[in-house]
């Protein structure tokens, strides 16, 4: 029987399906994509650096070695009360796993008067379930070799932060999960690929959406949710011409309303028309004629104490500033500026309105004064009393287009006569600073003020194409807004 380990764990919790075609042997992309290849490297440069930082005696267990080996060693070190073991292998009971690091810490264990308890390095700046489930599955395995329960585990993210998390929080949620995969092996039953965050580190993208492609899938529509697909499903519809070609059913248990909406951003991604969803959402932006373009980029993890490391306005009237940001201080007082300078434009003119394209621009403008403990008020200003708008999520509400997701570079060619931006607008610009460094360009954050200005100037494309949508009837075909733009 093959070894459980938590990464199959975490596969089956994200997407039951992966398991499914591993099981029917069917061969994934070998290709990583440079976003994903940056996140392991910057990962890996994050568990190297917590091991520099390391004080006392730390064991490395050889990874060369074969399997019954690395566990011997592991062992052995722990017997040998080290203070840290870094790489440590783990199999008990069809279970298995490699460990980060083991910590050692006084309480007294099987081993003598101490235990372990694990740690695992995380670029990312919260903990989510696939990173709780990981780290209890390693723990169970310690807690069998010490003879004594893990009762905490730990993570350390990107920003330095250790976030500690309790075995009883978690060991009813991983044993059920543990029992569900289990089961799923021995009766794996039938499964269907759906898009899911996943779907972005997965090495079956291509496949799926190649599949999706073939059968018309229903799981092309954006936003659609897996519950309101088996609704569909069970009404008979499982493709986009079905759904186009029926109507509403009392005895469905979807919504008429939400049964509606479904089939009209089908029929928008079949037919390669626009609707509207709710025009009076598209209101405040149909009548704006000032506005503001802001956009942040953000590190991977910190440096030098700053997580942001570009931000760029640009008015209306085609002014535009960008600052970049090297370290905390900095961070800071760009915070302020920007902040100062957006509360007096609004001033001295009532009328405008300012736009960022993804919400999590205003989640970092929030994050940033929380964390600076600066511009509180006005923050809540702009962003609670939504004189700071997302222009994905105003566009989401307002319109149904034939897109399957709602990026930037997707409404861009719907919405723009002979598409031809930049490559490096596709790039997030974390890619492209570090691109330039590796190729020693010394000007990287000027490379990053002109994607900026690229980003921007799109945004501002899409203002004014969004607001020439009145003289159309509606529906309107994709192909004739981008004639007519």
């Amino acid at each position: 029987m093959n070894k459980i380990f938590p990464t199959e764990l975490n596969e089956f919790l994200q997407c039951r399906h992966i398991i499914t075609l591993k099981k029917e042997g069917i061969k994934g992309d070998d290709l990583v994509s440079e976003e994903l290849a940056l996140l392991q490297q910057k990962g890996h440069e994050h568990e190297k650096n917590f091991l520099e930082a390391l004080e006392g005696v730390v064991v490395e267990v050889d990874s060369e070695a074969p399997a019954p080996e690395q566990k011997k060693m592991t062992i052995a070190a722990m017997q040998s009360g080290a203070d840290y073991i870094y790489q440590g292998y783990f199999e008990e009971g069809g279970l298995a796993g490699y460990s980060d690091f083991l910590e050692k810490v006084s309480e007294p264990s099987g081993l003598g008067g101490y235990s372990y308890e694990v740690i695992d390095t995380k670029l990312a700046r919260r903990a989510s379930a696939g990173n709780a489930v990981q780290l209890i599955h390693y723990a169970e395995l310690v807690s069998k070799v010490q003879k004594r329960n893990c009762q905490s585990f730990h993570l350390v993210h990107g920003d330095g932060r250790r976030n500690t998390l309790e075995r009883s929080d978690y060991i009813d949620y991983y044993q059920e999960l543990l029992r569900d995969f289990t089961n799923f092996q021995k009766n794996p039953g039938k499964t269907e690929a759906f898009p899911v965050k996943y779907c972005s580190f997965c090495s079956y993208k291509t496949h799926c959406q190649n599949t999706w492609e073939e059968n018309d899938d229903l799981a092309r529509i954006s936003d659609l949710k897996q519950g309101s697909k088996n609704k569909l499903n069970e009404c008979g519809i499982t493709n986009n011409e079905d759904l186009i070609n029926s109507s509403w059913d009392e005895k469905s248990t979807l919504s008429k309303t939400k049964f509606n909406d479904i089939k009209r951003q089908s029929q928008s991604l079949k037919l390669q028309k626009i609707y509207w969803r709710d025009k009076s959402s598209l209101e405040k932006l149909l009548s704006t004629t000032q506005f503001i373009g802001l956009t942040f980029f953000r590190h991977i993890q910190p440096v030098n104490g700053a997580f942001t490391f570009f931000i760029g306005l640009q008015t209306s009237q085609g002014r535009f500033e960008s600052i970049n940001i090297n370290n905390s201080e900095e961070e800071k007082a760009a915070l302020q500026r920007v902040i100062h300078f957006l509360v007096r434009y609004l001033q001295q003119n009532p009328g405008t309105v300012i736009f960022a394209f993804s919400p999590m621009d205003l989640i970092l403008l929030h994050d940033l004064s929380n964390r600076y403990n600066i511009c509180h008020e006005d923050v809540d200003e702009l962003i609670f009393k939504q004189k700071l708008l997302s222009l994905q999520a105003l566009i989401k509400q307002s319109l149904v287009l034939p897109v399957s997701r709602y990026q930037l570079i997707d409404l861009l060619q719907i919405f723009v006569k002979d598409f031809n931006f930049e490559k490096s607008l596709e790039k997030s610009p974390q890619i492209l600073y570090d691109l330039y460094e590796s190729k020693g360009v010394t000007d990287g954050l000027e490379k990053i003020s002109e994607r900026g200005r690229l980003e921007l100037k799109a945004m501002q494309l899409l203002l004014l194409n969004i607001n020439e949508l009145n003289k159309h009837e509606f529906p309107v075909s994709a192909a004739d807004l981008r004639k007519n733009s």
